[in-house]
């Protein structure tokens, strides 16, 4: 019979993976949404034009942050009070959505990185993980 805490770390890494599955295919469906939204303004100005021949342009998606910047701004805010990963996004990026909705998952996962260094602990109240600095 397997370990528990082998079932238990699996399931872990099961539930995050269907997290960042989860987050890609919310960005996939926005983009399609932007993209569909050019299409439509392309067809204003040239009803015959074909989208379809457009060939996709590789991005190269420079860092948001400097070398430990992200890791700064986390430990400050977590010195102040323990909170969720949206608690901290806000504080990382404040008014801007769009940083905030894109670089997310980078907060999460560098969170998840401090926990299993030791800087950080993590628990869970009514479903929601909260992360504290580890005492």
């Amino acid at each position: 019979m397997a370990e528990s805490h082998v079932i238990s770390a699996l399931v872990g890494k099961h539930s995050e993976l269907q997290g960042n599955i989860k987050y890609h295919q919310d960005i996939v469906l926005k983009l399609k949404s932007e993209l569909e939204t050019i299409d439509k303004a392309i067809a204003i100005f040239d009803p015959s034009y074909k989208t379809t021949f457009i060939q996709p342009k590789r991005v190269i998606n420079a860092p948001y942050f400097a070398k430990g910047e992200l890791t700064k701004k986390i430990i400050e805010f977590l010195k102040t009070k323990q909170g969720s990963i949206d608690e901290v996004a806000d504080f990382v990026f404040g008014e801007d959505e769009l940083s905030k909705y894109k670089h997310k998952q980078s907060v999460y996962v560098l969170m998840n990185r401090l926990v299993r260094r030791g800087i950080l602990s993590s628990f869970t109240d009514n479903g929601v993980k909260f992360y504290k600095i580890a005492s």
